[in-house]
């Protein structure tokens, strides 16, 4: 009896160790799989940010010349003073932002890569048209 009784608490230990094992794989792939999601969440929302930088000055600038302290009718500037003042205050915002997040060198990174790209057209078009 005593036998059988040792035999049933070593299935049951067996049983337990074996449990144990599958719950911490289980748990090992919850946390892989909780990571996995905060990378693709991160990477969101650095996105978002991105895009908040680049159109939040526009707007404000847009809001700014779009309240009516005179009759529209009246106005003497055209569309350029929106461009005047848009452009400017993005990359004042831009550069700023850039700098406070420690992004700046990829910035200024990005722009060298996209203004390579244009010079070498034009002086493509340059050489043909000549």
């Amino acid at each position: 009896m005593v036998e059988k009784c040792m035999s049933h608490i070593q299935s049951r230990i067996a049983d337990f160790k074996e449990i144990d094992s599958r719950a911490y794989e289980l748990e090992r792939w919850n946390i892989r799989m909780i990571e996995s999601n905060k990378d693709r969440h991160d990477n969101a929302i650095y996105a978002f940010t991105i895009v908040t930088v680049i159109f939040l000055p526009l707007s404000f600038i847009t809001s700014y010349l779009g309240m009516n302290t005179s009759d529209i009718n009246n106005m003497a500037q055209g569309q350029w003073v929106f461009w005047a003042a848009a452009v400017p205050f993005t990359t004042i915002i831009v550069l700023v932002t850039a700098l406070g997040a420690g992004e700046l060198g990829n910035v200024v990174d990005f722009t060298k890569r996209h203004f390579r790209r244009i010079v070498p057209q034009r002086s493509r078009l340059e050489d043909t048209q000549g």
